[in-house]
């Protein structure tokens, strides 16, 4: 497997480092991208950690004593809980 940059593509990379990042690069595609165009996501784990941490990071707003560095079987708890509530607004 090669890269798309060592294939000759001129593809535009959208970088994510946060969530917040995410939702931004979801709108742009929403707004600039056709049917003709692809859209590609090189880490959907790296989305999910992503999203993961903003999820925590809500709930810590929300009651400090909440630890930003749960054990995992809680973040997907979280998660879990995140998308029962918010999954219709997608």
């Amino acid at each position: 497997m090669t890269s798309a940059k060592r294939a000759g593509h001129s593809a535009r990379v959208w970088r994510a480092p946060t969530w917040e990042h995410v939702e931004v690069a979801l709108d742009r595609a929403d707004n600039e991208l056709t049917s003709d165009d692809w859209l590609i996501v090189d880490s959907g784990t790296k989305m999910q950690i992503l999203l993961h941490r903003w999820w925590l990071g809500r709930q810590h707003e929300e009651n400090e004593a909440r630890d930003l560095d749960i054990l995992e079987p809680d973040r997907g708890r979280a998660l879990q809980q995140y998308h029962h509530l918010h999954g219709d607004e997608q």
